[in-house]
Protein backbone atom coordinates (compact mmCIF):
# COMPACT_ATOMS: atom_id res chain seq x y z
CA UNK A 1 0.00 0.00 0.00
CA UNK A 2 1.59 3.40 -1.01
CA UNK A 3 0.08 6.69 0.69
CA UNK A 4 -1.65 9.39 -2.26
CA UNK A 5 1.06 11.57 -3.35
CA UNK A 6 0.75 14.68 -1.38
CA UNK A 7 -0.52 12.68 1.55
CA UNK A 8 1.55 11.96 4.55
CA UNK A 9 2.74 8.43 4.95
CA UNK A 10 0.45 6.65 7.35
CA UNK A 11 2.60 4.96 10.24
CA UNK A 12 1.20 2.22 12.74
CA UNK A 13 4.56 2.25 15.56
CA UNK A 14 4.56 -1.16 17.35
CA UNK A 15 7.21 -1.71 20.59
CA UNK A 16 7.04 -1.96 23.98
CA UNK A 17 8.65 0.87 25.22
CA UNK A 18 5.97 4.15 25.79
CA UNK A 19 9.57 6.56 25.19
CA UNK A 20 9.99 5.04 22.03
CA UNK A 21 6.87 5.02 20.52
CA UNK A 22 6.25 8.53 21.94
CA UNK A 23 9.54 9.52 20.16
CA UNK A 24 8.11 8.43 16.37
CA UNK A 25 4.70 10.25 17.07
CA UNK A 26 6.33 13.17 17.95
CA UNK A 27 9.21 13.21 15.09
CA UNK A 28 5.94 12.53 12.52
CA UNK A 29 4.29 15.45 13.99
CA UNK A 30 7.26 17.81 13.68
CA UNK A 31 8.12 16.17 10.03
CA UNK A 32 4.17 16.80 8.51
CA UNK A 33 5.22 14.01 5.61
CA UNK A 34 4.00 11.05 8.25
CA UNK A 35 1.70 10.41 10.49
CA UNK A 36 1.13 7.85 13.35
CA UNK A 37 -1.97 6.50 12.84
CA UNK A 38 -1.45 3.62 15.60
CA UNK A 39 0.82 3.08 18.86
CA UNK A 40 0.42 -0.27 20.49
CA UNK A 41 2.67 -2.56 22.62
CA UNK A 42 2.79 -5.78 21.01
CA UNK A 43 2.43 -7.46 17.62
CA UNK A 44 -0.76 -9.28 18.34
CA UNK A 45 -2.27 -5.93 19.77
CA UNK A 46 -1.37 -4.94 15.84
CA UNK A 47 -2.44 -7.45 14.15
CA UNK A 48 -5.81 -7.87 16.09
CA UNK A 49 -6.33 -3.52 14.80
CA UNK A 50 -5.94 -4.50 11.12
CA UNK A 51 -4.88 -0.87 10.63
CA UNK A 52 -5.15 1.18 7.42
CA UNK A 53 -1.66 2.32 7.48
CA UNK A 54 1.16 2.31 4.66
CA UNK A 55 3.84 1.79 6.65
CA UNK A 56 4.38 -0.63 10.20
CA UNK A 57 7.12 0.17 12.33
CA UNK A 58 7.92 -2.96 14.60
CA UNK A 59 10.49 -3.64 17.47
CA UNK A 60 11.73 -6.21 17.64
CA UNK A 61 13.86 -7.85 20.62
CA UNK A 62 17.88 -8.37 20.89
CA UNK A 63 19.74 -7.96 17.72
CA UNK A 64 17.41 -9.68 14.83
CA UNK A 65 14.84 -12.05 16.53
CA UNK A 66 13.88 -15.20 15.02
CA UNK A 67 13.51 -15.31 11.35
CA UNK A 68 11.06 -17.47 11.53
CA UNK A 69 8.79 -15.32 14.04
CA UNK A 70 9.54 -12.51 11.61
CA UNK A 71 8.23 -14.74 8.65
CA UNK A 72 4.98 -15.61 10.80
CA UNK A 73 4.16 -11.84 11.53
CA UNK A 74 4.42 -11.41 8.07
CA UNK A 75 2.33 -14.12 6.62
CA UNK A 76 -0.35 -12.31 8.80
CA UNK A 77 -0.54 -8.74 7.59
CA UNK A 78 -0.15 -7.05 3.77
CA UNK A 79 1.52 -3.75 5.52
CA UNK A 80 5.12 -3.26 4.50
CA UNK A 81 6.67 -3.76 7.92
CA UNK A 82 10.31 -1.81 8.61
CA UNK A 83 11.85 -3.77 11.69
CA UNK A 84 13.55 -2.18 14.48
CA UNK A 85 16.29 -4.46 15.73
CA UNK A 86 19.27 -3.33 19.03
CA UNK A 87 22.01 -3.70 16.76
CA UNK A 88 22.51 -3.96 12.71
CA UNK A 89 24.40 -5.82 10.81
CA UNK A 90 24.33 -6.78 7.02
CA UNK A 91 24.11 -10.44 7.18
CA UNK A 92 21.36 -10.15 9.64
CA UNK A 93 19.47 -7.92 7.85
CA UNK A 94 19.70 -9.72 4.90
CA UNK A 95 17.86 -12.49 6.42
CA UNK A 96 15.28 -10.34 7.40
CA UNK A 97 14.73 -9.24 3.98
CA UNK A 98 14.59 -12.66 2.57
CA UNK A 99 11.51 -13.56 4.88
CA UNK A 100 9.59 -10.33 3.61
CA UNK A 101 10.83 -7.58 5.10
CA UNK A 102 10.84 -3.80 3.67
CA UNK A 103 13.42 -2.55 5.92
CA UNK A 104 15.69 -2.91 8.68
CA UNK A 105 17.22 -0.29 11.12
CA UNK A 106 18.71 -0.11 14.45
CA UNK A 107 17.38 1.06 17.53
CA UNK A 108 19.72 3.72 17.80
CA UNK A 109 20.18 5.13 14.17
CA UNK A 110 20.57 8.74 13.42
CA UNK A 111 17.05 10.69 12.85
CA UNK A 112 18.02 10.99 9.01
CA UNK A 113 18.36 7.32 8.14
CA UNK A 114 14.93 6.79 10.71
CA UNK A 115 13.29 9.21 7.51
CA UNK A 116 14.67 7.75 4.57
CA UNK A 117 13.76 3.92 5.77
CA UNK A 118 10.41 5.41 6.45
CA UNK A 119 10.18 7.31 3.19
CA UNK A 120 11.54 4.55 0.96
CA UNK A 121 9.40 1.88 2.26
CA UNK A 122 6.52 4.47 2.36
CA UNK A 123 7.19 4.82 -1.57
CA UNK A 124 7.37 1.36 -1.97
CA UNK A 125 10.99 0.45 -1.80
CA UNK A 126 13.41 -1.04 0.26
CA UNK A 127 15.54 0.16 2.68
CA UNK A 128 18.37 -1.19 5.16
CA UNK A 129 21.23 0.93 6.51
CA UNK A 130 24.81 -0.10 5.67
CA UNK A 131 23.93 -2.59 2.78
CA UNK A 132 24.62 -1.97 -0.64
CA UNK A 133 21.86 -0.97 -3.40
CA UNK A 134 23.88 -3.97 -5.38
CA UNK A 135 23.54 -6.07 -2.14
CA UNK A 136 19.51 -5.16 -1.50
CA UNK A 137 19.07 -5.87 -5.68
CA UNK A 138 20.85 -9.52 -5.56
CA UNK A 139 18.57 -10.58 -2.24
CA UNK A 140 15.72 -9.48 -3.87
CA UNK A 141 16.06 -10.86 -7.20
CA UNK A 142 17.52 -14.10 -6.50
CA UNK A 143 16.43 -14.32 -2.04
CA UNK A 144 17.94 -18.08 -1.02
CA UNK A 145 17.39 -20.15 -3.96
CA UNK A 146 13.59 -19.94 -4.08
CA UNK A 147 13.37 -16.86 -6.42
CA UNK A 148 13.05 -14.55 -3.79
CA UNK A 149 9.73 -16.22 -2.06
CA UNK A 150 9.37 -16.72 1.25
CA UNK A 151 8.71 -19.99 2.90
CA UNK A 152 4.71 -19.44 2.71
CA UNK A 153 5.07 -17.89 -0.71
CA UNK A 154 6.70 -21.24 -1.90
CA UNK A 155 4.17 -23.77 -0.25
CA UNK A 156 1.47 -21.28 -1.60
CA UNK A 157 3.04 -21.88 -5.27
CA UNK A 158 4.03 -25.72 -4.74
CA UNK A 159 0.20 -26.23 -4.61
CA UNK A 160 -0.91 -23.78 -7.18
CA UNK A 161 0.94 -25.96 -9.73
CA UNK A 162 -0.12 -29.51 -8.31
CA UNK A 163 -3.83 -28.02 -9.29
CA UNK A 164 -5.12 -26.49 -5.87
CA UNK A 165 -7.90 -24.08 -5.87
CA UNK A 166 -7.48 -21.43 -3.42
CA UNK A 167 -9.77 -22.90 -1.10
CA UNK A 168 -8.00 -25.77 -1.28
CA UNK A 169 -4.62 -24.46 -0.63
CA UNK A 170 -6.54 -22.59 2.85
CA UNK A 171 -7.49 -25.90 3.61
CA UNK A 172 -4.13 -27.67 3.68
CA UNK A 173 -2.21 -24.97 4.99
CA UNK A 174 -5.07 -23.80 7.70
CA UNK A 175 -4.94 -20.39 7.03
CA UNK A 176 -8.13 -18.46 5.16
CA UNK A 177 -8.67 -17.72 2.01
CA UNK A 178 -8.05 -13.96 1.67
CA UNK A 179 -4.37 -14.85 3.28
CA UNK A 180 -3.91 -17.15 0.15
CA UNK A 181 -4.83 -14.70 -2.18
CA UNK A 182 -2.02 -12.12 -0.67
CA UNK A 183 0.29 -14.66 -1.29
CA UNK A 184 -0.45 -15.11 -4.69
CA UNK A 185 -0.81 -11.46 -5.19
CA UNK A 186 3.27 -11.51 -3.98
CA UNK A 187 4.04 -14.30 -5.77
CA UNK A 188 2.66 -12.63 -8.69
CA UNK A 189 4.12 -9.45 -8.00
CA UNK A 190 7.63 -10.97 -7.36
CA UNK A 191 7.68 -13.24 -10.11
CA UNK A 192 6.03 -11.47 -13.10
CA UNK A 193 3.09 -13.80 -13.29
CA UNK A 194 -0.34 -12.89 -14.64
CA UNK A 195 -2.35 -16.10 -14.04
CA UNK A 196 -2.10 -19.30 -12.63
CA UNK A 197 -0.55 -20.69 -16.40
CA UNK A 198 2.74 -18.37 -15.68
CA UNK A 199 2.64 -19.59 -11.51
CA UNK A 200 3.01 -23.56 -12.49
CA UNK A 201 5.39 -22.81 -15.24
CA UNK A 202 7.57 -20.58 -12.49
CA UNK A 203 7.30 -23.18 -9.89
CA UNK A 204 9.23 -25.46 -12.35
CA UNK A 205 11.62 -22.41 -13.66
CA UNK A 206 12.76 -22.22 -10.04
CA UNK A 207 12.22 -25.92 -8.96
CA UNK A 208 9.52 -25.57 -6.49
CA UNK A 209 8.37 -28.79 -8.19
CA UNK A 210 10.49 -31.06 -10.83
CA UNK A 211 10.15 -31.46 -14.15
CA UNK A 212 8.80 -35.04 -14.72
CA UNK A 213 8.08 -35.27 -10.91
CA UNK A 214 4.96 -37.56 -9.64
CA UNK A 215 3.02 -35.52 -7.61
CA UNK A 216 3.06 -38.05 -4.70
CA UNK A 217 2.83 -34.86 -2.29
CA UNK A 218 -0.79 -34.44 -2.64
CA UNK A 219 -2.32 -31.85 -0.45
CA UNK A 220 -5.62 -32.67 1.32
CA UNK A 221 -9.04 -31.81 -0.61
CA UNK A 222 -12.31 -33.15 -2.59
CA UNK A 223 -9.70 -33.22 -5.68
CA UNK A 224 -8.92 -36.02 -8.27
CA UNK A 225 -4.94 -36.62 -7.33
CA UNK A 226 -2.38 -35.36 -10.68
CA UNK A 227 0.80 -36.40 -12.19
CA UNK A 228 2.78 -33.23 -12.30
CA UNK A 229 3.96 -32.81 -16.04
CA UNK A 230 5.72 -30.08 -16.96
CA UNK A 231 3.20 -27.33 -18.58
CA UNK A 232 1.97 -27.21 -22.16
CA UNK A 233 2.58 -23.75 -23.57
CA UNK A 234 -0.08 -24.41 -26.37
CA UNK A 235 -2.83 -24.49 -23.47
CA UNK A 236 -4.56 -21.93 -21.37
CA UNK A 237 -5.45 -22.77 -17.39
CA UNK A 238 -8.59 -21.19 -16.26
CA UNK A 239 -7.98 -18.46 -13.33
CA UNK A 240 -9.35 -19.73 -10.60
CA UNK A 241 -8.97 -16.87 -8.54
Amino acid sequence: MKAPVGSPVRLAVVDPSPGFRRGVATWAADSQSFHVTLEVGSIDEFLDEHPAVDVAIIGLEGSHSSPTLVEKVLNLTTTPVIFVVEGLDPSGAIALLRVGARGVISRSCEEADFAAAVAEVGAGGVHVANVSTDDLVKVLAMGDGRGGLTVRETEVLRLVAMGCSDKQIATELHIAISTVRTHLDRVRSKCGARNRADLTRTAYEIGVLPWGGDGQDTPAGPRTPLTVRPPRTDRRVPSQD
